[in-house]
């Protein structure tokens, strides 16, 4: 019988770790406009743009590479 449904993704294709971020309603409205004006979803907006902004701070900050700092 065929299996329905999409096929399974490679173990490093997976993503299963949420983080979780609290906004303001005015914040949240613009995080929803920004991922709406370039037709992305707010999750896949927000993950471009943290994972761009780690990759600048990794850059710049070489000591940023060893996790947060306190």
């Amino acid at each position: 019988m065929t299996r329905l449904g999409r096929p399974p993704l490679d173990a490093g294709k997976r993503r299963g770790a949420p983080i979780q971020v609290r906004f303001t309603d005015e914040e949240r409205r613009l995080v929803m406009d920004a991922a709406a004006a370039e037709g992305m979803s707010v999750s896949n907006w927000v993950r471009a743009r943290a994972i761009a902004a780690a990759k600048r701070a990794k850059r710049t900050d070489p000591q940023s590479a060893g996790g947060e700092r306190l």
